[in-house]
Parts: structure tokens; sequence; C-alpha cells
């Protein structure tokens, strides 16, 4: 054995798989852009538009109008708060999130093996087999690496479970077995 990893996935490590997800293709990456500004222009929009109907509203008020009833100024004020959650929220850690709630194995403890013709993932007892021929693209950000195996799913190691082996030597190991060039997201 060459390298060994034991981790229990958290939702960060989720959070990073979508951020190398939507890295994967062109397509992907300008999807995920149109998107991220679409919610940035509904953010400034609702923003917008609250602060000027309660703009508004004062304005009237001043030139002797009535003010807006509580439930009108409760209506623009989250207006405003909508807004203000669009233009902070981040697509790729909604997206994490979702996956991390839908997971299955929280709390489990997750064990990769690498060894020269194949490595091995070992959860609740059960080891199973893969080929270094199986992976199709690896990313890595600072806390992990991203094995995938398919357009949508891949294994995830994280840099700091690595207990046998050197971390900073895994990369060129993984190029060696997979012949593929890591991609830094």
């Amino acid at each position: 054995m060459e390298y060994k990893a034991e981790t229990i996935y958290k939702q960060d490590d989720f959070i990073g798989f979508m951020k190398a997800y939507v890295h994967k293709t062109d397509n992907l990456r300008v999807m995920a852009k149109v998107s991220q500004i679409c919610v940035r222009a509904a953010g400034v929009l609702l923003f917008f538009a609250g602060a000027f109907n309660m703009g508004k509203a004062g304005l009237d008020y001043f030139h002797g109008a009535n003010f807006l009833t509580m439930r009108q100024a409760s209506f623009q004020l989250v207006l405003i708060a909508a807004g203000v959650l669009l233009l902070a929220i981040r697509i790729d850690d909604v997206l994490g999130k979702i996956a991390w709630a839908r997971y299955e194995g929280q709390g489990m403890k997750i064990s990769y093996c690498f060894f020269d013709d194949y490595f091995t993932r070992t959860m609740q007892g059960n080891e199973h087999k893969f080929s270094y021929e199986s992976i199709k693209s690896v990313y890595l950000d600072p806390y992990r690496y991203y094995l995938f195996v398919s357009g949508a799913s891949a294994h995830i190691i994280p840099l700091a479970s690595i207990d046998k082996g050197e971390a900073e030597a895994f990369g060129a190991f993984l190029q060696e077995k997979t012949c593929l060039e890591e991609a830094n997201i």
C-alpha cells in the first residue's frame, strides 16, 4: 500500500465537490457564472424595489399622505432582506449544502487505500476495488482531491486525512497512475 486516507465527510467536503463539479467543463463554468449573475441581479432588483417603495412611502407621508400599513411595510422589508440574501449567496455553497443534506453516509468513516494497480474504498465494512482507469478527472483545492469517476460522482480525499504516505507527493502518484493532470480550483 502506497497511500492510505481515512475520513468522515463534512459539509465543507460537499461544498468543495460542487465547486470542483462546476469547474469541470466550459459549459458548466459559463452556466454557473450566468446563474450567479442572475441571482445577483435579482438581489439588486429586490433590494432597490423594497428600498424605493419605502422611500416613496416616506416622501408621500412627508407630503401628508398616509404611511404604509404594517403589512405593506413588512412586505417591503422582506423584499429588501431577500435582496440582501441573494447578493450574499453563493450557488455552489447552496448546492453543496443540499447535496450534504441528502448524503446518507453522514458520520460514517470512509477509508481509501491506494496500491500500485488499484485503490479501494471501505465504508461500513464493505470494500470496493477501483482501477485507476476509472478516474476520469482529478481536481484539487487547498484541502482535498476530487477523483471524478463519472460526470457527477467523485471520491473526495481530504489532504489532512492521508495518514500513510506523504500528502505532498500524492498528486504525483495520482498523475503517474491515472495519466491525468490535476486541475486546481
